[in-house]
């Protein structure tokens, strides 16, 4: 390869050559500053010694004594200027590349200093997450039936997580509290587990947690997945978060009362045997009935849903009464809560109620197979005895 450019270099011509002398890095006046400098100097001083007294050039002819003198010394004078300025530029040339080159250096240096920090941190975090896995899984192989205190660990864990991290670690944290309390999720679902005490008390540790959350909070980002549990008592006063029951039945009673509900909350497709009922409560954030199956007595009363689009009953089935009373909506919600009832499915051996909501929701009177019931106008009257439906 050295010999490969040596012949190159060899078939350029020498302008070429020249050219690329003259324009390589760094420029020609900073690789030759001094010799460039003493240079000028010497040659300015000749030639504004030389030239005025040696030479007719530049000068007025015809002067002669004490006028040709002032001609002669104004002459060198300019002469001087010339080459003190043209020093002066170089100088200032020099002086500017110099501070580029520092600056350049310097911006260098700082960016190699936030590169080692970055890795120095990054090698830090690695070390704190991989001991706080490593004290998990120990926790968590270590579980036969699970205990209060132990949910209270898990909780402590994802907490860890989320609340002693360095800034920039969001979704680090955010997948691994999220990993903690899908373990935790899986062992209440687990048979020896899956005791209503357990339940329970999970909802009400995490509504301690989201009644004094920030709305930033990263513990809004974990949801918590209850799919075929079964709370077997009503609830009162908790705070339920991202909380998702869905393919869960319900053998026994269920209410929530003065309960807060937010994120997204789920009962698709649950099965409720018995009478089920939200009182006194609040929705900042969506409730999911889709497909679900109510065998007792429906209640929503005096509850208040402050988003659109927030209550969702579309393809449900009521076998029994249902009662929508003093239930208070967003007031955008006028035409969009008619399909929140979008093909449900109300039998027609029962009464429903829908009276006092704000806004009204729409209802309609339907007949089917000559019995008589109110119910909304997107929703279909079926017989619990026959299976069939008015469509």
């Amino acid at each position: 390869m050295p010999e490969k450019d040596a012949a190159q270099k060899t078939q350029e011509g020498w302008p070429k050559r020249l050219l690329n002398w003259v324009l390589a890095d760094p420029p020609l006046y900073i690789r030759y500053f001094f010799p460039i400098l003493v240079t000028l100097g010497i040659i300015g001083g000749i030639v504004a010694i030389w030239v005025p007294v040696g030479t007719g050039w530049l000068r007025q002819e015809g002067l002669q004594g004490e006028a040709e003198q002032k001609s002669i010394s104004d002459l060198r004078l300019h002469f001087l200027y010339i080459t003190g300025g043209t020093i002066a530029i170089l100088t200032l040339l020099q002086t500017n590349w110099k501070n580029y080159n520092d600056n350049k250096k310097n911006m260098h240096d700082i960016e190699m200093d936030i590169l080692k920090s970055e890795r120095e941190n990054d090698s830090k975090w690695r070390e704190i997450s991989d001991d706080r896995r490593r004290k998990f899984n120990e926790f968590k192989e270590g579980i036969t039936k699970l205990k209060t205190y132990e949910i209270d660990t898990f909780i402590d864990f994802a907490n860890t997580w989320l609340q002693k991290s360095p800034d920039g670690r969001e979704d680090d944290v955010k997948y691994e509290a999220q990993r903690i309390m899908d373990t935790l999720c899986r062992l209440l679902n687990s048979q020896e587990n899956k005791s209503a005490d357990n339940i329970t008390y999970t909802l009400q540790r995490l509504s301690s947690i989201y009644e004094n959350a920030q709305n930033d909070s990263l513990w809004r980002s974990v949801s918590y997945r209850f799919s075929g549990l079964e709370i077997q008592k009503p609830l009162q006063g908790l705070y339920l978060h991202n909380i998702d029951f869905s393919e869960s039945t319900f053998m026994s009673e269920v209410g929530f009362v003065s309960c807060t509900f937010s994120g997204k909350c789920s009962f698709w497709r649950s099965h409720f045997e018995k009478d089920f009922y939200i009182n006194s409560s609040e929705v900042n954030g969506s409730i999911s009935f889709i497909s679900s199956e109510f065998l007792g007595k429906f209640t929503l009363f005096r509850t208040t849903f402050t988003h659109l689009g927030s209550a969702e009953f579309m393809n449900a089935t009521f076998f029994r009464d249902a009662t929508f009373e003093y239930t208070k909506f967003p007031q955008e919600e006028q035409i969009g809560l008619n399909h929140s009832f979008s093909k449900t499915y109300f039998s027609n051996s029962f009464t429903y109620t829908f009276e006092n909501n704000a806004p009204e929701i729409r209802t309609a009177n339907r007949t089917f197979n000559g019995k008589h019931a109110n119910i909304p106008i997107e929703s279909i009257l079926f017989d619990s005895e026959t299976g069939d439906s008015e469509f």
